[in-house]
């Protein structure tokens, strides 16, 4: 297997910044963000939260709001906003099944569990 650390020289617009610990791994090369971001003198922001570095400025898309979570989930189904975990929205996606016509009583079939996220508007399944 051809994984392992190894000193590199760090190049920036064909000059040489410094080196830098990066790791290669079947032929690829990982640099540390942090020293790239050093070397090129741009800030480095961590969002936790997102698990996404910003070098230079945050994006600036905006916030969906639950409406708009909505209409993305609700194009063909019943939905339920269940919780807000963070920057997501949980959405459980189902119907209403009604076994006995005369008595009304039936059940719920729920059909999944999704995020969406309200930064990126990504919709994905919770189970996937």
């Amino acid at each position: 297997m051809n994984i392992g650390p190894k000193t590199l020289g760090l190049y920036v617009d064909g000059e040489n910044k410094e080196s830098t610990q990066a790791i290669k791994i079947y032929g690829t090369t990982y640099d540390p963000v942090r020293d790239v971001a050093k070397f090129i003198n741009i800030a480095i922001t961590p969002d936790l939260k997102r698990n996404s570095p910003y070098i230079g400025s945050e994006p600036t898309q905006k916030r969906i709001t639950f409406d708009e979570a909505v209409k993305l989930v609700k194009k063909s189904y019943d939905i339920n906003l269940d919780r807000i975990d963070d920057n997501k929205y949980v959405i459980q996606v189902y119907e209403i099944v009604i076994d006995n016509p005369k008595t009304g009583e039936g059940h719920t079939t729920t059909f999944g569990w999704y995020y969406v996220d309200k930064i990126t508007k990504e919709v994905t399944s919770m189970f996937d």
